[in-house]
């Protein structure tokens, strides 16, 4: 798995905001004599957008379902089916798109990447520890940083340099490390790939 400094599934659990620069008023400009009085702007034409929606998503059904990959072309068949009328479920539950136990997508996907994160942290730098120990020495990096770097950190722009830094920083962006119990169980469904990251390990 690759660490990203600023994912897409990041930017939407932070919910920070940039601040606006200070609006600035010009000084009205001066009228001009015997000048032809102002046209009023043209408007666009409205468009069909549903209909138009339709055909895009269509034709963007159509490509999907040629795809080399089967959940793509499965993505593809769903839509197709729904576009046609003949879909027993609404389009959204067919796709998985609906929340779940009361999250919403975006958080289910931004905590699967926060557990993909551990997971890579894990087998780079414990890779000899089981998920039970792994645990315990993950929480407490995590406490240590959490008290010692976090407040200058928090506003940094992007990850530190190194590890285990770069990826505690990205999970207090986040704002939710698991407890000891969920810890290890994701911990011990880590799959089989190969850790990568971004950062090296500090020295």
């Amino acid at each position: 798995m690759t660490f990203r400094g600023s994912s897409p599934v990041e930017n939407r659990m932070r919910g920070g905001e940039a601040r606006s620069c200070s609006s600035v008023t010009s000084s009205p400009e001066p009228k001009q004599l015997n000048s032809e009085p102002k046209q009023p702007a043209r408007q666009p034409a409205k468009v069909a957008v549903a209909g138009n929606g339709l055909a895009a998503l269509d034709k963007a059904a159509n490509w999907l379902s040629k795809s080399e990959d089967v959940d793509t072309r499965a993505v593809g068949a769903a839509i197709r089916e729904w576009i046609g009328g003949g879909a027993r479920q609404p389009l959204a539950k067919a796709l998985h798109l609906q929340s779940h136990g009361g999250l919403s997508v975006g958080r289910h996907l931004a905590l699967a990447d926060r557990n993909r994160m551990l997971t890579a942290l894990h087998r780079a730098l414990w890779p000899d520890l089981a998920p039970a120990a792994a645990a315990g020495a993950l929480l407490r990096s995590f406490s240590a940083y959490e008290a010692n770097r976090w407040p200058r950190d928090q506003h940094r722009l992007e990850a530190p340099a190194t590890e285990p830094a770069a990826t505690w920083w990205r999970i207090c962006r986040l704002g939710s490390m698991p407890k000891a119990r969920r810890l290890r169980s994701i911990l011990a469904d880590r799959g089989n790939s190969r850790p990568h990251l971004d950062c090296p390990p500090a020295q």
